[in-house]
């Protein structure tokens, strides 16, 4: 769990930019343009296993991390000034 503030701030605001990419049919597809050109040349994904990698980061990882920076409160964690 990140430290301090700014550090539950930042985990509270994690995932945004990935949710708005999957909001978005033009930005998927230019990320699996992105993938398949580049990144995974080698073994290029379709555009739902890229759907499915991308949800399950959210559900797995990015959802967890907002939640338990959500009820931590600041008086939970001290952290030196």
């Amino acid at each position: 769990m990140p430290r301090g503030r700014n550090g539950r701030a930042l985990a509270k605001r994690t995932g945004t930019g990935l949710r708005a990419l999957m909001a978005s049919d033009a930005d998927l597809e230019e990320a699996l343009h992105t993938c398949i050109n580049g990144l995974l040349a080698s073994q290029p994904p379709s555009l739902a296993a890229l759907s499915a990698a991308a949800d399950r980061l959210l559900g797995e990882v990015i959802e967890p991390l907002k939640e338990s920076a959500e009820e931590l409160q600041p008086s939970d964690h001290h952290c030196p000034n």
